[in-house]
């Protein structure tokens, strides 16, 4: 199986890239997005800490306010950490049995897309990857489509681009960049011409998954590694 990690700064078309990766045959993608959503979903466990640590952005039906506690996290790194140790041993817990699952399914995916906004800003991610991809723009082409997306400020969109890691860091770190600059239809000519590299054998994959679950001091995610493992052998 073939793990790429897909990565990118904010409006520079990451989850349109990873839309048209998910219509390809033999390839599933694992997106954070969507688990951080889901791990703070009312009465899980993350949503508890947060609610704990963040007690004004609850709402009155319990969820949590996610426009507030972003506009909260983006002004303060402070409080980015803080939110990190909230959550980010909860959505190790979910990657990890998406990984597994993928793994051990007996007709999973050839390719498996991690779509991680802060893949390199979270150190055990890239160890998992074959290869890491990145979706960037140049800085005016990144304030311009930031602004237009969220009707925002100029002052707005340069502060939400300056809180995250720069796109510049991340092409650096990259196997491999897609250049986003242009139209829609520039991006898909691109796409479909996008050939993945070597892959790895399950046993690599998962002595890489158990290093990241150990990295991640989370013991939860080692638990169901090893449930995910006895399942499939029984």
């Amino acid at each position: 199986m073939h793990v790429v990690g897909l990565t990118g700064g904010i409006a520079c078309g990451k989850s349109t890239v990873s839309a048209y990766l998910a219509s390809r045959p033999g390839v599933e993608i694992v997106d954070l997005d969507l688990i951080a959503r889901d791990v703070v979903e009312v009465g899980r466990p993350a949503w508890r800490a947060v609610v704990a640590a963040f007690p004004e952005c609850q709402l009155a039906d319990g969820s949590i306010d996610r426009k507030k506690l972003g506009d909260l996290v983006f002004a303060d790194a402070s409080l980015r950490r803080k939110l990190g140790r909230a959550i980010n041993k909860w959505i190790a817990f979910s990657l990890v049995c998406a990984l597994l699952s993928a793994l051990l399914r007996p007709l999973g995916p050839r390719t498996l897309v991690i779509d991680a906004p802060l893949l390199f800003e979270t150190p055990p991610l890239p160890t998992l990857c074959c290869e890491t991809v990145c979706v960037a723009v140049s800085p005016a082409v990144q304030e311009a489509r930031l602004r237009k997306r969220d009707a925002c400020s100029a002052d707005a969109a340069r502060k939400r681009i300056a809180a995250q890691m720069p796109v510049a860091e991340k092409v650096r770190r990259a196997t491999r960049t897609i250049w986003n600059d242009g139209t829609e239809a520039e991006l898909t000519a691109k796409l479909d011409s996008l050939a993945f590299g070597f892959s790895l054998s399950g046993i690599a994959i998962w002595l890489r998954v158990m290093r990241t679950a150990s990295r991640f001091a989370c013991l939860y995610a080692a638990v169901a590694a090893a449930r995910a493992l006895r399942a499939f052998l029984v």
